[in-house]
């Protein structure tokens, strides 16, 4: 797997980590396609990838131009290779990480406050362990974190049961896209 466009393009990405399958390139290039399209592009992205496994979504994010990314997953070896990944090419410190088992640390998600609010949420739970948008959108620490007028997109196992994607109380889903084994759900709020 390869960084797609910007400037670290045709970079191979970090390794995922066992078990850890990223987002496809063709799904990548759809969805920042799509953020583009609704013009979220460059440093106006402020990127919070939860579950990010391999770091793809926040690495390609980086790699063309965002503003800041914060790269949260479970597994610590996952979130040092995104760390060593992207600073031997880049020493900015546009990002950051932080080792939080999902969902039960989201109240630590509050250390990842930046002075700018994200206003994109990429989340992407294991599909061997599918978590419901409500649970985390729903919980107080996303109000502090999150750009009012941001939005969010969840990725889930595109054969899994839809209903519980298609609404989440409190937030309208703008759009919802398939690409190939995976589906992307957009949501903002009502």
């Amino acid at each position: 797997m390869r960084v797609i466009a910007g400037q670290w393009r045709g970079r191979r990405l970090p390794p995922p980590p066992s078990g850890t399958r990223p987002t496809p390139e063709r799904a990548r290039e759809a969805l920042f396609s799509m953020l583009y399209s609704r013009g979220l592009e460059g440093s106006q992205v402020r990127l919070l990838d939860l579950f990010c496994g391999s770091g793809a979504i926040g690495i390609e994010a980086l790699s063309r131009g965002a503003g800041t990314v914060g790269f949260v997953d479970r597994s610590r070896r996952a979130l040092t290779q995104i760390e060593r990944f992207v600073r031997n090419i880049d020493e900015s410190r546009r990002f950051q990480t932080r080792a939080l088992d999902l969902p039960r640390q989201i109240p630590q998600l509050a250390a990842l406050r930046t002075e700018e609010p994200y206003n994109v949420i990429f989340c992407d739970p294991p599909f061997s362990a599918p978590l419901p948008p409500a649970v985390l959108l729903h919980d107080p620490v996303i109000d502090e974190l999150f750009d009012a007028n941001g939005l969010v997109i969840w990725e889930q196992q595109a054969h899994d049961d839809p209903e519980a994607y298609a609404q989440v109380p409190g937030w309208e889903t703008v759009d919802e896209r398939r690409y190939g084994r995976v589906r992307f759900w957009f949501y903002r709020r009502e």
